[in-house]
């Protein structure tokens, strides 16, 4: 019976209906965009950042003090690791310090020796462009580096200039890993192996790099920064969703009021007939339930054709803010991604808006 008055008052003002019904689709599905959104960036920043620097989870070792250190991992235990964990593909990466004499200033710049240069180890460095134009220099230039400010100098080609995924790369110098080695004087030494695997983590590699000595470590732990980055930039779309659901339901909850007022004797005469008061806020609560699962309903219609098209279709950005995000190991796209999350944020919000509204029927009726 509630639910065929609560369905008879709404048809009663199609235009209030229809509003309503657009302001609350309209806010469901500008939600499910930006979650949508901020799973593309999730995902983008794990494959171009975290993927390719630290890998799914990083094998690491640290000295009697507690710091990270350099440790052996040569061809024989490189072929055992791969032979043990078929699944598991990896990443080595030698960590360093170069010293370079331009002019009377002797510039600190940080080495970073990685294996995906190919087989054959090329004497050059990969530079940001930052770098490049503190140094004042170009790709094809050659560049005089040392261990030390006091130490023997060795000549290093510029091969490339590339935007790094990092997050301050303006000091960072990449080279083939057997050439910083070679150049660190530390021979089949590497400071960190990043590890991906193709589902989940092998249960017996914890196992394995315990009886090498080692540590590790999941992306989560080896990168802190970047996880207080995604925590605070969720942070942010919570604060916004919060101001676009708290707008809602102030508008939505007028609306009613209004209606509550123009209702008046409509709602004496019911009550004159018998009808008890909990009866008619439970008709009202109907109403606002009927509404908000309509405008969730709309709303998703509308965004989900969105997401899927902007899931294998990215949006392309000026060169100015791809210069910019790339700069602090941003994706520069917009890429959406799919996540459960894209249904579930919003029917919370709806949720949390229509218990809300209800409790302040409640009051009213009081």
């Amino acid at each position: 019976m509630f639910f065929f008055l609560a369905w008879r008052n709404l048809e009663r003002n199609v235009s209030r209906t229809i509003l309503l019904l657009v302001s609350i689709a309209l806010v469901t599905a500008l939600v499910a965009i930006m979650q949508a959104q901020l799973a593309g960036l999730q995902q983008d920043i794990y494959r171009q950042v975290v993927k390719n620097i630290a890998g799914d989870a990083q094998i690491l070792a640290y000295d009697r003090a507690g710091k990270a250190t350099n440790f052996a991992f040569d061809e024989s235990q490189q072929k055992q690791f791969a032979i043990l964990f078929p699944s598991c593909s990896y990443n080595l990466t030698l960590q360093g310090h170069a010293w370079l004499q331009q002019n009377e200033d002797v510039i600190n710049i940080r080495l970073l020796g990685m294996n995906t240069f190919g087989n054959e180890p090329i004497k050059g460095l990969v530079l940001s462009p930052t770098l490049l134009a503190l140094l004042h220099l170009q790709v094809g230039d050659s560049i005089a580096l040392s261990t030390l400010p006091t130490a023997p100098k060795e000549l290093f080609k510029i091969i490339e200039k590339r935007h790094l995924p990092f997050a301050q790369a303006d000091n960072i110098a990449i080279l083939p890993l057997a050439i910083a080695q070679k150049f660190i004087k530390t021979p089949s030494q590497v400071s960190t192996i990043a590890v991906q695997y193709t589902e989940k983590m092998p249960p017996a590699l914890p196992a394995w790099v315990r009886r090498q000595g080692l540590v590790l470590q999941t992306w989560q732990e080896a990168l802190p920064d970047i996880a207080q980055m995604l925590m605070l930039l969720k942070a942010t779309f919570i604060l916004v969703w919060s101001i676009l659901y708290g707008l809602l339901g102030i508008s939505v909850g007028l609306v009613f009021i209004q209606n509550w007022r123009e209702r008046t004797p409509e709602i004496q005469r019911l009550r004159i007939l018998g009808l008890l008061g909990r009866q008619v806020w439970l008709m009202l609560a109907v109403e606002l339930n009927i509404i908000t699962a309509l405008g969730y309903v709309l709303g998703l219609l509308c965004a989900l054709p969105i997401i899927f098209y902007s899931v294998s279709n990215p949006i392309a950005l000026p060169a100015d803010i791809i210069q910019a995000l790339q700069s602090i190991g941003f994706p520069a796209q917009i890429r959406f991604g799919w996540d459960i999350q894209i249904i579930l944020v919003p029917l919370i919000g709806i949720g949390v808006l229509s218990a809300g509204l209800s409790v302040a029927a409640v009051f009213m009726r009081k």
